[in-house]
């Protein structure tokens, strides 16, 4: 295969990385979409560049020719814009996925960033030592340059494998702009005499909620009713009660999706249950949707 050919391939190969991880990976869907897409496909293509020009470049140093050096000319002449476009790009994806500089401490995602950010950082110090002093001196035929340029480029390929084996941990840590938008679960337990009612209520930070309702008679036993309706107000009386769409799902189970409350407050609840024709039970109890911070 000719030069041209693996060129076209390489930069074939280059580019379809790329979009696969724009395409696949969650940060694309954070911030801006069309800039999260661009971001995520340009720091994998810039990172790609890097690290998968160094085990080439270790290489031709074994016999450093004119060819070999032009090359590492050509390398050190390139290097510099794929560093720019993959610290901006990565810092960009850094910043909306982390959101805070707090969360780099108080969070699992945000302590793998830091351990990568170093170990790059030494690689990027590295690589910046080899194009500032070692280049010069391997095109300029200096006995030694060469050796001291493969052992520089051989620590430099070992903490980038160290960076990517830390980065392979963010699949089982998810980003604070994930966290942030989980939805938190409350529930409140009614009950009299005659029935009780269990509520389980999973809330957004835009505060619309899901509700799910079981109820039981005293004895536990799943109780199916003709009728029943769920109210909510606020427990100070600021917000006037509103009533909550019930759905039936089986027999003693009810629920409602993507209901809008209009406040963070605490909610008063009330459950009434039409158990015959004239037999009306009454839950009542208060919870929050989203504890105070």
């Amino acid at each position: 295969m000719n030069m041209t050919a693996r060129g076209a391939l390489s930069s074939l190969s280059l580019a379809t990385l790329g979009l696969a991880f724009a395409l696949t990976g969650h940060a694309s869907g954070a911030g801006v979409r069309w800039l999260s897409f661009i971001a995520v496909a340009a720091h994998v293509w810039a990172v790609c560049f890097w690290i998968g020009a160094l085990p080439g470049l270790w290489k031709l140093l074994v016999h450093c020719g004119p060819e070999q050096k032009r090359a590492l000319c050509r390398f050190s002449s390139a290097i510099p814009y794929s560093v720019a476009v993959m610290t901006i790009a990565g810092g960009y994806l850094a910043y909306i996925q982390v959101e805070s500089s707090g969360a780099l401490i108080d969070t699992d995602y945000g302590n793998i960033l830091l351990v990568k950010l170093t170990l790059v950082a030494l690689a990027l110090g590295l690589g910046a030592w080899n194009r500032i002093f070692l280049t010069r001196q391997v095109v300029g035929g200096h006995p030694s340059a060469a050796g001291k340029m493969k052992i520089v480029i051989a620590i430099e390929i070992a903490l980038i494998v160290g960076a990517l084996a830390v980065t392979s941990l963010w699949r089982f840590t998810p980003p604070p702009r994930a966290l942030a938008l989980r939805p938190v679960l409350a529930s409140i337990h009614l009950h009299d005499p005659a029935a009780m009612a269990t509520l389980s209520f999973a809330t957004k930070p835009n505060l619309s909620f899901n509700v799910d309702l079981s109820l039981q008679t005293a004895d536990f036993n799943s109780l199916d009713t003709r009728e029943i309706r769920l109210r909510m107000s606020g427990a100070d009386g600021s917000v006037a009660a509103f009533e909550v769409p019930l759905k039936r799902l089986s027999a003693g189970r009810w629920a409602a999706r993507d209901v809008q409350a209009p406040c963070d407050c605490q909610w008063a609840v009330r459950v009434d249950v039409l158990a015959s024709d004239f037999d009306m039970i009454v839950l009542e109890g208060q919870l929050k949707l989203i504890s105070s911070k």
